[in-house]
């Protein structure tokens, strides 16, 4: 959860600088940089999501807490989970 956190901030603090007044003067070059750095920003946050809903904590059959990494596809995530029979999901 922290390195989507961290990811949405990046994302977030991106679009910040580019909807300052300063942003609107800036020469080719930067503005190009400017616009690479937004695209790269976007583009972590899908990852970042991935990766944060990969890891299911559970209770197993006899009453320990586990942390289990799910691997994601297609379907939605939480089916994912109730199909995966160490989560314990009934």
């Amino acid at each position: 959860m922290e390195l989507l956190r961290n990811r949405v901030r990046d994302h977030l603090a991106w679009e910040e600088v580019a909807n300052i007044p300063e942003a609107e003067g800036l020469d080719d070059m930067r503005e190009t940089l400017l616009k690479g750095f937004r695209v790269q920003a976007r583009g972590n946050d899908p990852d970042a999501l991935v990766q944060a809903y990969n890891t299911v904590v559970t209770v197993s059959a006899k009453g320990d807490v586990e942390a289990l990494r799910v691997t994601t596809g297609e379907e939605p995530v939480f089916e994912t989970i109730k199909k995966d029979r160490r989560c314990r999901i009934q």
